[in-house]
């Protein structure tokens, strides 16, 4: 493998743990994932674990697909990688969705779902803002490519750009 691109279109997220597992195959150990802080400021850092199964990925290239469905977890891995500068997005704006949600009683025995914890990136970058592609590519269907869409077609050259010809 010469290059890789990551599709984090449309995911929703999922765990937290696992989002930190995957940012660990490209992120050295011990490095800050992502750090949380809850409404009195009080902050909680995720740190890349050791992987002693991890993929020896060296420096290879790697495009990471994002659009306004990218959420939560997967918004958290692709901020990350791309701040890291170990991966370049292509794609649009993700959705925004950087918190952590818990259930808060209320006084008289209800419930309400409300955000708990912000997320950061390690700069210190609100995942709730959602993130920004490095290269904006709205996504349209085309005849001509592997991807026969925009977004992964912009992916797919670009990487090759960086490749040797003679590869």
């Amino acid at each position: 493998m010469l290059a890789l691109i990551l599709d984090l279109r449309s995911n929703p997220g999922g765990s937290e743990d696992a989002a930190g597992d995957v940012a660990g195959q490209f992120l050295p150990p011990g490095s800050v994932f992502i750090y949380q802080e809850d409404r009195n400021g009080d902050r909680r850092e995720q740190v890349i674990r050791q992987d002693l199964d991890r993929f020896d990925l060296g420096n290879m290239p790697m495009v990471v697909l994002v659009n306004e469905e990218t959420r939560a977890e997967a918004e958290a891995v692709a901020g990350v990688l791309q701040e890291a500068g170990r991966a370049v997005l292509v794609g649009v704006d993700t959705f925004g969705a950087g918190s952590t949600y818990d259930f808060v009683e209320l006084d008289d025995g209800s419930a309400i779902y409300m955000p708990v914890r912000r997320w950061f990136t390690p700069s210190g970058r609100p995942l709730g803002d959602g993130v920004q592609p490095d290269v904006l590519v709205p996504f349209q269907n085309e005849t001509e490519g592997f991807g026969r869409e925009s977004q992964f077609n912009r992916a797919y050259e670009y990487l090759d750009s960086l490749l040797p010809p003679f590869r």
